[in-house]
């Protein structure tokens, strides 16, 4: 069994189609995640986003339209200054 090593990822996702203070929004997360691979970065970060914006949840939800959430970039970045590693940025716009 081989252990993968954990790295430093930048992440950078798009979200549209949320309802939030009765409006139709979106928004742009961003932030450095600790993490084996790209798609635990991109699992972790929308993990980290649901605690702190309850409205991220609405994509487990039934409901039409469905809000999408889009990696725009995941890359592996070393030099991430360790204070800011596994915490998020969100800035929402109305769409």
């Amino acid at each position: 069994m081989t252990l993968q090593k954990i790295k430093i990822w930048s992440v950078t996702i798009c979200g549209e189609g949320f309802l939030r203070q009765n409006s139709n929004m979106g928004f742009e997360l961003s932030g450095y995640i600790k993490a084996t691979d790209p798609n635990e970065a991109l699992l972790k970060a929308i993990k980290l986003a649901k605690q702190e914006y309850f409205e991220i949840s609405q994509l487990e939800k039934e409901v039409n339209p469905k809000p999408v959430i889009n990696a725009e970039e995941i890359q592996e970045f070393a030099d991430a200054p360790q204070d800011e590693v596994d915490k998020i940025e969100i800035y929402w716009h109305v769409e």
